[in-house]
């Protein structure tokens, strides 16, 4: 993936800078309209991939390279295949459907039409984007108002808790970025009583370290090692008496 871009975000205590390769900002900006509609809680989570289905469809169509992203990271007929061969393939609906269903940690379109009434919990989604912001005083507020939240699940397929996307890995396309504070992040989710030995159901089952080591996105940001660190002190914590 391409190195980071200049984003900015600022908190209530520093300026955070947030790593985001190109192709994760083209994602981002290619479904703006619909994720703000998904945490104002306008879908229910099938609806929400099938509307993103219908804009990979369309903008495949024009031509849009965010569209490849999706593609060769996660349709089952295009995972892995060159860039320009991607870009000039048809696309079909149904193939749209199960590239986005599958982006959200859900086996394929079948499985995520069976469940039509799966409704987004809000307050953990907005958390979700205090952990990928690196916003620690909104994080540290919502695990006050709302201690259950360090230990919820995503109500994506990949079941993933707010530590799990630390790693920026598995998870929606969207959110694979990373904040320069990352360290900071995992720490306070960690005294708040984060596990990091939970399993998310990415890859066949994935714990944060081994995620957050396989990922580009926090090594292109710098953070990896750091992180990887604070990680290990909290599943291993025998070891800094040592």
């Amino acid at each position: 993936m391409a190195k980071n871009g200049g984003d900015r975000s600022a908190s209530s205590t520093a300026l955070v800078s947030i790593h985001a390769c190109s192709e994760v900002k083209a994602v981002r900006q290619m479904h703006t309209d619909l994720i703000e509609g998904f945490f104002a809680g306008n879908h229910s989570v099938r609806d929400f991939v099938d509307q993103q289905a219908d804009r990979l469809y369309e903008q495949h169509a024009q031509a849009n390279p965010a569209t490849v992203t999706h593609l060769k990271s996660w349709s089952p007929t295009f995972l892995g295949r060159p860039s320009d061969e991607i870009a000039a393939a048809e696309l079909t609906r149904c193939e749209a459907r199960e590239t986005m269903a599958r982006e959200y940690g859900f086996d394929g379109w079948q499985s995520l039409a069976e469940e039509p009434t799966i409704l987004p919990d809000l307050q953990f989604e907005r958390t979700v984007e205090a952990v990928i912001g690196g916003d620690l005083s909104r994080l540290e507020a919502a695990l006050s108002a709302d201690p259950r939240l360090v230990d919820q699940r995503s109500c994506f397929g990949h079941q993933s808790t707010l530590l799990h996307y630390v790693a920026a890995n598995g998870v929606e396309t969207f959110r694979q970025q990373v904040p320069s504070n990352a360290v900071a992040v995992a720490q306070l989710l960690l005294n708040a009583g984060a596990d990091p030995n939970s399993r998310a159901t990415m890859y066949g089952g994935a714990d944060v370290l081994g995620l957050l080591l396989s990922s580009a996105h926090p090594a292109e940001a710098g953070v990896t090692p750091a992180v990887a660190a604070v990680l290990r002190a909290a599943i291993n914590p025998s070891a800094r008496q040592l």
